[in-house]
């Protein structure tokens, strides 16, 4: 079996959306959706970046976010503090 990461870049270059049973074998192998598996790298990635000087708008971008305020909702919901909160608290 592939390890997840390969998994999800196999999914992510197919371009379309992966089929129900692709996401349950994906989250059997995993213990998460590609989409939840998604954004714990994303915000794995973001965590490290922000104990940096770098500005959020530009980890926001390097990260995969849209923009700084869904960098902000998402990293919010899911570590509690705001990436501005984090960065202080680091």
């Amino acid at each position: 079996m592939r390890p997840a990461s390969t998994s999800l870049d196999w999914l992510l270059r197919r371009g379309a959306p992966p089929s129900p049973q692709v996401i349950r074998d994906f989250h059997r192998a995993a213990g998460m959706t590609p989409g939840q598996y998604l954004r714990d790298r994303r915000i794995r990635a973001a965590s490290t970046l922000i104990k940096t000087d770098m500005p959020l708008a530009e980890i926001a971008a390097a990260t995969g976010f849209a923009d700084q305020s869904h960098l902000t909702r998402v990293f919010k919901t899911i570590k509690g503090l705001s990436p501005g909160a984090w960065r202080a608290a680091t």
